[in-house]
């Protein structure tokens, strides 16, 4: 049986052990998910991906009306704490190799952080910096001379800095690399 988050905001899609496969992958399209959370009275206790119908009923010629999702449903899962800041879900994501985290709250269900919500966000944030710091420098080259255009320059790098500082080690490198030869093109000295 299909369900909905009772009593509390839910963003996930859920489902309950009953449901047979072919509610799982309807709701799945309808929704436009890859993944849903199994839940039990509000709490996940599993979560069944696109790939997990493909491996594990359709690959194994189950009958999907007669499968249900307690019998393709990984029980192992990870969540994360809704307190916890998008640094920490990340690293765990990567430390257990998953692209899937349900967020709860007091056990219950409350949402789902996917690897694509979280690239989505990213390029935001970068879109965001670059407008700031392409403004700001535009801005400098119109009304003061060098050293302020510099002072602007580095304010930006800076709060941009700032924003990506929840970003892994990897990234920041990467992003801040690829500002430097912007920032270089705008900049001559």
């Amino acid at each position: 049986m299909v369900t909905s988050a009772q009593g509390y905001e839910c963003k996930a899609i859920c489902v309950t052990r009953d449901a047979n496969c072919v509610d799982v992958a309807d709701e799945m399209d309808v929704k436009t998910v890859g993944c849903v959370v199994v839940v039990e009275d509000g709490v996940p206790v599993g979560i069944i991906t696109d790939r997990d119908l493909v491996c594990r009923v359709v690959a194994q010629d189950r009958d999907p009306e007669k499968t249900r999702a307690e019998e393709i449903m990984t029980t192992d899962i990870v969540t994360s704490h809704r307190t916890e800041d998008l640094e920490g879900v990340l690293r765990t994501m990567k430390e257990r190799s998953i692209r899937r985290m349900p967020i709860v709250d007091d056990g219950k269900l409350v949402g789902i952080v996917t690897l694509d919500d979280v690239l989505v966000q990213l390029g935001s944030y970068i879109f965001n910096a670059n407008r700031g710091i392409l403004g700001g420098i535009q801005e400098s080259h119109r009304t003061t001379p060098h050293r302020r255009r510099s002072e602007a320059r580095e304010e930006a790098v800076e709060e941009i800095w700032r924003q990506l500082n929840i970003l892994g080690e990897q990234t920041q490198k990467s992003v801040r690399d690829q500002l430097g030869k912007l920032l270089d093109r705008f900049d001559p000295r």
